[in-house]
Parts: structure tokens; sequence; C-alpha cells
């Protein structure tokens, strides 16, 4: 009895954990800096390029609400370790693919739903990526930047709900399963397990879940202020073009109405006008 409790605790811990020491954290801000290059570069491809603090406010929802699903992946990650056979690691690698393929379909049907509520009721505050009229500062972007970041985060949290209801729970025994045979090849070797589950594994999962999302909740409507910067220049110059063609006009009718005019010849041989 002593000796299979000795065995059970040593594969314990020789198992990968998620909240194990400095090592672990580490690896978790890895994690985090790819997915922000990921946005950086994504910035650099983009024809009408926002500006930095349009970007940071942008990406800072999706912090926001990536820490909360982060958060919850660990959780679930650490609780289903303990009543399974796999470890934290390989169910946190289980959990995110599964909110990586669940969440972008999740949120891309919510985002539109959400989009329709909001130019139905023309609750301007509340139109993701739209901040304020440019020139943009803190003071006036804060107010929509804060209520955005709550919806935002409202709707990860409640895609991460359904998600774990409606997937994970209902095939917990399952998926366990198949985290253990997958974290198999890497038992005995806790730090390379950890480093491929948290930024090998999710990094371009990762990497495409804020491309996608950061698409989802960046301004919708660059291209139509563009058109519309267009239309208006177009407009003045047609405008100016009208009012020459008009001064045009009048001194062509001046001209004409005074070679016209009716003249009459004086004694002294000259015309007078």
């Amino acid at each position: 009895m002593d000796q299979h409790r000795y065995l059970d605790e040593t594969v314990k811990q020789s198992q990968c954990t998620l909240l194990g020491g400095p090592y672990e954290i580490f690896v978790q801000l890895v994690l985090a800096i790819t997915a922000v290059a990921a946005l950086v570069y994504k910035r650099s491809l983009e024809s009408n390029r926002r500006s930095w603090l349009v970007w940071f406010l942008d990406c800072s929802k999706q912090a926001y609400a990536s820490a909360l699903q982060h958060i919850t992946n660990m959780v679930l990650g650490v609780l289903f370790a303990r009543g399974g056979t796999a470890s934290e690691c390989s169910w946190y690698l289980v959990n995110f693919t599964i909110t990586v393929a669940c969440g972008l379909v999740l949120l891309s049907m919510a985002m539109r739903l959400y989009n329709s509520v909001v130019e139905r009721n023309n609750w301007t505050l509340l139109r993701m990526g739209e901040y304020g009229t440019p020139p943009l500062s803190w003071k006036q972007s804060w107010k929509p930047w804060f209520a955005q970041t709550l919806a935002w985060g409202l709707l990860a949290s409640a895609e991460k709900l359904v998600t774990a209801f409606v997937v994970i729970l209902p095939l917990r025994s399952w998926l366990d399963s198949v985290a253990s045979f997958l974290e198999a090849p890497l038992v005995g070797r806790p730090r390379l397990e950890l480093v491929l589950t948290m930024v090998v594994g999710p990094m371009l999962l990762n990497a495409l879940f804020y491309w996608v999302i950061d698409g989802l909740i960046m301004r919708r409507r660059v291209h139509s202020d563009s058109h519309q910067e267009i239309g208006e220049a177009v407009v003045a110059s047609s405008g100016k073009a009208d009012a020459a063609e008009q001064d045009s006009r009048q001194e062509y009718q001046f001209m004409e109405f005074e070679a016209n005019r009716p003249s009459k010849q004086q004694g002294n041989g000259h015309i007078v006008v």
C-alpha cells in the first residue's frame, strides 16, 4: 500500500506543472511575447494602418480577455489533472486547442450579433475599435475603451463557459485519454513538456487566435472613412471648379453684353458708347 502511494507521488512529482516556479512563469511570459509580436506584425501589414494609440487600445482589450481565458485554462488544467491521468500541461494544451477551435467560431458569431445590436441602437460608445473623433487622446478615448473592454471580456468569458460545459466537461474522460497519449513520450521530462505544451504548441495557435480576434474587435469602418475623406476632397475640388466656371461664364456674358450694346454717331464723327 505504501509502495503504491510512493509510486503515485513519484509520478505526480515527475509530471509537468503550470505553477511550479520561476521557470514556469518565464515560459508563460514567452507565450505572451509571441502573441504581442504577432499583433505588431499584423499592424505592419495593414493598408489603413492604425495609430499606435488605437492599436494599443485594441490589443489591450484582447489582452484583458485573453488573461481571463488563460487563467481559466490553467485552473481547468489543474482541476482536471487531479482527477485524471494526464498532467496539468497536457490539459492546458487540450483546453487551449479547444478554445481556439471553438472560440473563433463562437466569437465570430457573437461579434456579428453584437455589432448588429450596437448599430441598431446607435450605441456609439460600444462600437468596437472606435474611440472618438481624431486626433485621439487618452482623455477622449478611455470611456469608449473601458466600455468596449468590459463588453469584450464578457463575450470572451461567455464563450469559454459555453465551450467548457458543452465540449470539455462532457468529453472529459476521452480528452484525458488523448492528453495522456500525447504526453507519453515526454513523461519524466516536465520542463521539456512545459515548453512544448505552452510555447511551441500554442505559439501558432495563439498567433492565429490573436490575429483573427484582432480583426473582429478592430474598427470596422476604416475603408468607409477613407472613401468619405476622398469623397469630401472630390466635392471640394468640384465646388472650386464650379465656382471658377461660374466666374468665367459671368465674365463672358458681360463682354457679350458690352459688344451688343446699341451705339450712336455724334456730329464730330466719334462714336459714343
